[in-house]
């Protein structure tokens, strides 16, 4: 049986506190880490210290890492992952806090990732297709920038930093229905004629107007968005995702309706929505969530985790106490890769790591847990237990 007493455990953060624990002594706290939960189910205070402070401290410390990396012109991240010679990736694991720093060491390989080409799965970006009322299907990665098409009295175009804008003339014309459709590994934004943002995640549609008339703002969406709806009192904004709806004057507000999720779930992070699902409804305040479940079941939960729930907007995976089918559905749909499984995974992951970095690098975090292993071979990842 592995065990380590608290004096040699807490020596152990202290040297991952000031950078100089060494990769062995990384893998011998996230072994005795991990073993200790497979046994005891939740953190011990009395044997582990406290766990609120060691974390604070850890989070303290990567807040100092990252702003002294910042480089002007990138969002602030949590996580800085570079390939430099012989730096080395090392994660931490830390009541479910994942930290990743440079140690100039000589490079660390990892049993969990085994691949049967050199291929890399790169991550998604920019990518769209928008179907005309006629049809037509402009692949918007591919088109310039300039107006694409005139639909009715709204023009529809690509402007600078590659969104999609419609603007719509004060006199009203003929409405017809536009499409926008993200594949997997793609994820656009559009300004919408009423001056409402969307931004939608990959393998997402949105079905919209050209314009909107007779006091009243209505989309459909499946798949995943984020609304950030302009503010008009005499018109209604409303979402329907399957047979649920969401009615909203002006908000900031997400909404993950893919179909292969247990639940459609709803975000609020300013302003109100009203839910209306299955003869039930619910009213939401800024912080909470509902959850709309296949079996009929509508829930709000209080206090929900925003940055988690928009995490995908702000270029991040946020995972909190996620299971491997809840991540490698999020991987698959980013990575654009198929995801087969050969037995049981009982890991539950938390941590956050940037959406631009290859898929080898979020598998190697994950490996490093010890408790899942994967196989790449072009687009197909296999997971299994270690």
């Amino acid at each position: 049986m592995l065990h380590m007493d608290k004096q040699t455990f807490l020596l152990l953060v202290e040297k991952i506190l000031n950078g100089t624990a060494t990769p062995e002594e990384i893998a011998l706290y996230n072994q005795y880490y991990n073993h200790f939960q497979s046994i005891q189910g939740e953190w011990n205070e009395e044997e582990l210290g406290n766990r609120d402070e060691i974390e604070g401290q850890l989070l303290q410390r990567i807040d100092r890492i990252r702003r002294q990396e910042e480089t002007p012109g990138r969002k602030a991240l949590l996580y800085r992952m570079r390939q430099i010679g012989a730096a080395a990736a090392i994660l931490v694991l830390l009541g479910g806090v994942w930290w990743v720093q440079e140690h100039h060491h000589p490079r660390i390989t990892t049993p969990a990732i085994a691949r049967a080409s050199d291929d890399s799965v790169r991550p998604g970006g920019n990518r769209a297709v928008l179907t005309l009322a006629n049809g037509k299907k402009v692949v918007l990665d591919d088109a310039g920038k300039g107006m694409i098409a005139q639909q009715g009295n709204t023009r529809v175009v690509k402007v600078e930093d590659g969104r999609l804008a419609y603007h719509a003339a004060k006199e009203e014309g003929a409405v017809v229905m536009n499409t926008l459709s993200t594949p997997i590994g793609g994820q656009y934004q559009v300004a919408l004629p009423d001056g409402t943002t969307v931004w939608l995640n990959s393998g997402s549609t949105l079905r919209f107007p050209s314009s909107f008339t007779g006091g009243r703002r209505s989309v459909e969406l499946s798949g995943e968005a984020y609304f950030e709806v302009a503010g008009s009192p005499s018109a209604p904004f409303t979402v329907r995702v399957g047979t649920m709806e969401v009615q909203v004057l002006g908000t900031h507000f997400n909404i993950m309706g893919y179909a292969e999720e247990e639940a459609i779930e709803t975000s609020l992070l300013t302003g109100s929505v009203r839910i209306e699902a299955g003869g039930r409804k619910a009213l939401l305040v800024p912080g909470q969530q509902s959850k709309w479940k296949k079996d009929g079941q509508l829930s709000v939960a209080d206090h929900a985790d925003m940055e988690e729930a928009v995490a995908w907007k702000n270029g991040l995976f946020d995972f909190e106490a996620a299971d491997m089918k809840t991540v490698m559905r999020q991987l698959s749909r980013w990575y654009n890769v198929e995801v087969v499984y050969e037995g049981q995974i009982h890991q539950h992951f938390t941590g956050k790591i940037n959406r631009d970095v290859d898929i080898s690098k979020v598998l190697q975090m994950l490996g490093m847990t010890e408790k899942v292993r994967f196989q790449v071979a072009g687009r197909k990842i296999t997971v299994s237990p270690m």
